[in-house]
C-alpha cells in the first residue's frame, strides 16, 4: 500500500482506479463525486471521518497546486511553453486542464485582485494555518490556566523569534496587553 506524501498529488491510484483529477470547475457535482469516491475507497466509522478526509485532501491538494504553479508558471513563459514542460508525475490531461485554468483571463483578474487586497492588509499575523481554538487549547495546557481570546490574538502577532509582525502589529499588541491588564483588574475572577 502506497501512502502519498504531502508533496505528492492527490491524483493517485487506489484499487486500480484513478481517484482524483484536477476539477475543471468547483461545482457541487464535482464535490459530490469526490465525496462518493472517498466513501467507496476508504472505510469510516462515522461522518466525521469523511469530513476530516475531505478537509485533509483539500488542504494537500491546494498545497500541491500552489507548488506546481510556483515551479512551472513564470511571467516570461507562454502558455505553450508551460504546456510543453509537463512534470513527470502529472497526467497529461490533468496538466492541460490545470494550465488552461490558471492561464484564463478570469483567473488572472482574480489573482490580481487578491494581490491588491493583500497589500491593503494593515496587520498580518504569524498564526499560520493553526486555528485559534487549537492555539487556545495549547496555550491553556502550556500556561496551566484559562486564556482569553485577546491573549490568543496577541500570540499571533509575535513571530517565533519574538519580534512583532510589523509596526501596526506592535501597536495593536500593546493596546491588547493594556486591555488585558485592565480587564484583570476590573474582574479578577475571570480570565478576561
Amino acid at each position: 500500500l502506497h501512502i502519498p506524501k504531502i508533496s505528492e498529488p492527490i491524483a493517485s491510484h487506489r484499487k486500480g482506479k484513478r481517484l482524483f483529477i484536477f476539477p475543471k470547475n468547483n461545482s457541487s457535482r464535482g464535490k459530490r463525486l469526490l465525496r462518493i469516491a472517498v466513501q467507496v475507497n476508504f472505510e469510516f466509522d462515522c461522518a466525521v471521518g469523511i469530513k476530516w478526509v475531505m478537509h485533509s485532501l483539500s488542504d494537500r491538494w491546494r498545497a500541491y497546486k500552489y507548488k506546481l504553479r510556483c515551479d512551472n508558471f513564470y511571467p516570461n513563459k507562454s502558455k505553450q511553453e508551460i504546456l510543453a514542460n509537463r512534470p513527470a508525475n502529472v497526467d497529461s490531461n490533468d496538466w492541460v486542464a490545470f494550465v488552461h485554468h490558471y492561464k484564463e483571463d478570469k483567473m488572472k483578474t482574480q489573482s490580481a485582485q487578491n494581490t491588491k487586497n493583500r497589500t491593503k492588509l494593515k496587520v498580518s499575523h504569524a498564526g499560520g494555518s493553526k486555528s485559534n481554538a487549537r492555539r487556545d487549547r495549547q496555550m491553556e495546557q502550556k500556561l496551566g490556566r484559562p486564556v482569553c481570546r485577546s491573549e490568543v490574538v496577541l500570540s499571533t502577532l509575535l513571530k517565533k523569534n519574538g519580534n512583532y509582525v510589523n509596526e501596526e502589529g506592535k501597536i495593536l499588541a500593546v493596546s491588547f496587553s493594556w486591555l488585558i491588564q485592565l480587564l484583570k483588574c476590573v474582574t479578577p475572577t475571570s480570565a478576561c
